[in-house]
């Protein structure tokens, strides 16, 4: 099986490092064959023998590793910057490897997926990392109903709407995200 795996993280990045790439390498020992996109943060980057150790590492496990640059500043800008240069890459590895599947870890990589224009033999794994939008409204950071709220909400609703099938880290989740789509599996 072919997989496109997309991260937002950078596999430098620690939650990469200790998350992403042994999940990846677990499956890779399955045969299953992984081309893992990230979003790389300059001053990890700039750390040569980090970045050369994890391409060793990810080269004994069979992944091939895409790295793309993280921008950070402007803050919105960035991030719509990365979006499209995302989107691009998971278009041109799909086209390039005809994977199975897409596994985007999190909202913005889910997004990057949808703007790729992937063909439906490709299905979209959305792997939800949290509800962003409630946690937001929950710690006091939005208000409820705001516009930035309401621009994130309709942003999940259509990485949900778009996914092939979703994973979650828990129950609550999965039960919140079955009420925005009945059409997903419930919960045994």
């Amino acid at each position: 099986m072919k997989v496109v795996y997309v991260s937002y993280d950078g596999a430098l990045d620690p939650l990469g490092a200790s998350q992403v790439v042994p999940y990846l390498s677990g499956l890779a020992s399955r045969s299953v064959s992984i081309t893992l996109i990230t979003f790389e943060k300059p001053e990890r980057w700039g750390q040569t023998a980090s970045r050369v150790a994890m391409q060793r590492r990810l080269e004994m496990c069979g992944i091939r590793w895409r790295p793309l640059t993280y921008h950070k500043w402007p803050r919105l800008g960035g991030k719509l910057r990365d979006i499209v240069v995302g989107s691009r890459a998971i278009a041109q590895e799909a086209s390039r490897l005809v994977p199975a599947l897409v596994h985007c870890r999190g909202d913005v990589a889910t997004v990057m997926a949808r703007w790729a224009g992937l063909p439906s033999t490709i299905r979209l794994l959305y792997d939800v990392r949290g509800l962003f939008s409630e946690e937001r409204v929950e710690t006091g950071s939005w208000r409820r109903g705001s516009v930035l709220d309401r621009a994130v909400r309709r942003m999940e609703a259509a990485n949900l709407q778009r996914a092939d099938g979703v994973v979650v880290l828990t129950r609550h989740a999965a039960e919140v995200l079955c009420g925005r789509r009945p059409s997903l599996p419930s919960l045994p």
